[in-house]
């Protein structure tokens, strides 16, 4: 029983880590009713006198009093405009003082680079409008940190003290107050220079406009989609099945992977990840099938074959590929367990194709997330229904936030449909979609990128000009000390090969050999 549980959490384990329950994952968790969510708290009645009783045992209690908090106003209303005080001089200060409007940088009380950040987005407002604004820090903390970090800011503008809660919840923040006293914006330091200028102009010359709450939703939307792009760009995603593969195989087979497991049927499963990675149905079958020679013995190379089966939708071939490993290492526990997880599924292998259809015209939605559409395109070209495919992720293309990415994305579909020449040029228009400061923020993304075309250049028998563009790449995280993913030396080290740079080859085989640790395998 012990060994049937312990396949069993192998077999989910396995599934997690090779991105066959990404559907699952992607499923936002369900929020508890608020019935459920405040159960435990101690509704106050007026007939508890034993509470009473405890409050006033409780000299702790009487020193902390309880503090509501204060709901910020919202766009358009007006705030006060009082009750600040000046740091330096320690007299009231009018924010408005000199019929003007004010911006007020709300500092946090943690000196963190936050604070940093929001301290330059201000003193360059303060470049372009200090003469027809009045600009105030505002002081929220008290601890020796943040006294020091006031004093190496050194704001050209007067340092205050008050109650901040009334103006915003997030620190820190910029705050834009009209000259008559009314609260105009909430400005994020990520916002598009032309909407910060927009805010600065409207707040000086215009009236309080009606729909300045749905201005500040506008803004405040735009800033998290920024934020949503930057997380997807900061992310390399490259070979995450591929290396999650071979670190699940790694734990599974210690002893035969480190030390037994031959060099070229290392070099094999290697190769076969690239191929399946880029879209290369052929190559990865070849590779499998010669790593399947030089390890004859072995059950890695039956377990690897299920899981590529797995996760292209067919397991068919990848139950057969298991039990032809089970009858070579009938004991074996990850084969196994990929056999019970196989015999589980196997009664709805017929109603799959039907299944996909019903579910893309049931939820036309789905059209609106990258992750989904680019899921469902490249199981379309699985089925070698590739232009249907690849006419779902265009459809997809049209409307998505973050095109530098989607167009990346639309490059591996084109691969995996074998139409190199049209992945080539979308490699190219992913890069120059972001500005030059972006490829400098964005670098992972943009190696990502050479790698897709490297390999690319590769195939098309462009091996000079696939070796530059993988060069490219691991140049760059190298430049900015980031980790290099194991499947970039591989690519390179497959090109070096073909070239007969065998030395260069065999130091990329080593290095790729080198895992980088757990969280870079899975997350990137």
């Amino acid at each position: 029983m012990k060994l049937l549980r312990r396949q069993i959490a192998l077999a989910v384990t396995g599934l997690f880590l090779t991105g066959y329950t990404v559907m699952a994952a992607d499923t936002p968790a369900a929020v508890a009713p608020a019935a459920i969510q405040h159960k435990n708290e101690i509704v106050q009645t007026e007939t508890v006198p034993s509470l009473t009783k405890r409050e006033k045992t409780t000299p702790a209690k009487k020193s902390r009093p309880i503090q509501i908090p204060v709901s910020e106003a919202s766009a358009g209303t007006a705030v006060p405009v009082t009750g600040f005080i000046s740091k330096d001089s320690g007299h009231p200060v009018t924010v408005t003082t000199g019929n003007r409007p004010a911006a007020l940088f709300i500092a946090s009380s943690i000196p963190g680079s936050a604070n940093t950040a929001y301290a330059d987005f201000t003193k360059k407002a303060y470049a372009s409008y200090h003469e027809q604004m009045n600009f105030f820090v505002l002081q929220t903390g008290r601890t020796s940190k943040i006294e020091n970090w006031l004093k190496e800011e050194a704001f050209p503008f007067p340092v205050l003290t008050g109650d901040y809660h009334l103006y915003t919840h997030s620190l820190p923040r910029l705050i834009l107050i009209d000259k008559n006293g009314v609260l105009r914006y909430r400005l994020n330091k990520d916002l598009p220079d032309k909407d910060v200028r927009d805010a600065f102009q409207d707040t000086i010359t215009a009236p309080v406009p009606p729909d300045a709450a749905q201005r500040q939703k506008r803004l405040d939307t735009v800033v998290k989609e920024r934020h949503a792009r930057d997380q997807e760009l900061h992310l390399n995603d490259a070979f995450s099945p591929l290396s999650s593969q071979l670190l699940f195989l790694s734990i599974l087979y210690q002893k035969e992977y480190n030390q037994s497991f031959p060099e070229s049927a290392w070099q094999d499963l290697s190769l076969a990840g690239l191929s399946w990675y880029y879209g290369d149905d052929a190559g990865t079958e070849s590779h499998l099938d010669q790593m399947t020679v030089h390890a004859p013995n072995s059950p890695l190379p039956y377990g690897i074959r299920s899981l590529y089966d797995m996760m292209d939708g067919n397991p068919g071939a990848g139950y057969a590929n298991t039990v032809q490993g089970l009858r070579k290492n009938p004991n074996d526990i990850l084969l196994n367990s990929l056999a019970i997880v196989y015999e589980y599924m196997m009664g709805q292998k017929d109603k799959a194709a039907h299944r996909m259809q019903t579910l893309v015209e049931a939820h036309p939605e789905w059209n609106k997330n990258r992750t989904l559409s680019y899921t469902i395109s490249r199981n379309y070209i699985t089925m070698n229904q590739k232009d249907l495919g690849l006419a779902f992720y265009r459809n997809y293309l049209k409307q998505d936030k973050n095109p530098a990415r989607g167009h990346l994305d639309y490059a591996r579909l084109l691969t995996r449909a074998g139409k190199y020449e049209e992945a080539l040029k979308e490699c190219r228009i992913s890069r120059n979609k972001l500005s030059e400061e972006e490829k400098n923020t964005y670098y992972p993304f943009v190696g990502s990128t050479y790698q897709q075309e490297a390999w690319l250049q590769w195939k098309l028998g462009n091996a000079v000009q696939a070796l530059s563009c993988a060069t490219k790449g691991i140049d760059l995280l190298n430049m900015h000390k980031y980790p290099v993913p194991q499947s970039w030396y591989i690519l390179r080290a497959a090109i070096e090969q073909s070239l007969g740079r065998t030395t260069a080859a065999a130091a990329d085989w080593e290095a790729s050999k080198r895992l980088p640790s757990l969280p870079h395998l899975i997350f990137h």
